[in-house]
């Protein structure tokens, strides 16, 4: 994370921490974490402390501390309300829901999991809707039946050339800043594709778009 830039430093320690979750080595978690919460009361800024307060959340949910969980996602949604943007909105309530789940708050945690769900799949993040919609059918919720979010193409076919391109770069580790150098564009018109790659990949971050376009490089060609 040293290598990327401060605006989204509390985004990669995120990143970070699932991959270490997935890994079963909570201690690293727990790291990314704590470097995750500094970052973000050194910058104060909504989204960050919302990507700060989930990673405590996730931490919380594996230490099986639902109750604690509850109260972190909460922090996040009203961090990520006061942002006003809407895919961190819906990310967090998705989190506060599973957390609702796990403390055994079901009715809230069913309220709360289908306005993520419908949010999600209106923005096309269809890996968090979908984990949205397992966690509504294992609390034996009736899920609305709802199609693709992105169109007739899905995962890398779905996206522009210059989107692969940055998606390219990303998976390369550059940062934004390096991106944008290269491009010959802005940084916010770096951010503005990426948040148009997660949409379309239905993904939350750049190590998924990352996993994605790896993946599709090991695949040989046709």
């Amino acid at each position: 994370a040293a290598h990327v830039v401060p605006a989204e430093r509390t985004l990669a320690f995120q990143d970070l921490l699932l991959v270490e979750l997935q890994c079963g080595r909570l201690a690293e978690a727990e790291a990314c974490a704590v470097r995750a919460e500094a970052c973000a009361s050194q910058l104060g800024r909504p989204v960050a402390l919302a990507h700060a307060a989930r990673c405590r959340a996730e931490i919380l949910l594996v230490q099986e501390r639902a109750a604690a969980a509850v109260t972190a996602a909460e922090r996040s949604f009203e961090a990520a309300a006061d942002s006003g943007a809407a895919y961190e909105i819906a990310a967090s309530r998705a989190l506060l829901g599973r957390a609702l789940s796990a403390a055994g708050e079901r009715e809230r945690a069913v309220t709360t999991l289908r306005a993520a769900e419908r949010e999600l799949d209106a923005y096309g993040a269809r890996g968090l809707r979908d984990t949205a919609r397992r966690e509504l059918r294992r609390l034996g919720a009736r899920v609305e039946p709802r199609g693709p979010a992105v169109g007739a193409e899905d995962g890398l076919a779905a996206l522009s050339p210059r989107e692969r391109e940055i998606s390219e770069l990303v998976t390369d580790r550059h940062t934004n800043a390096a991106i944008a150098a290269k491009l010959f564009l802005s940084e916010k018109t770096i951010e503005t594709h990426l948040r148009s790659v997660f949409r379309k990949l239905g993904v939350s971050s750049r190590v998924d778009v990352a996993r994605q376009v790896e993946a599709a490089r090991r695949e040989p060609a046709a």
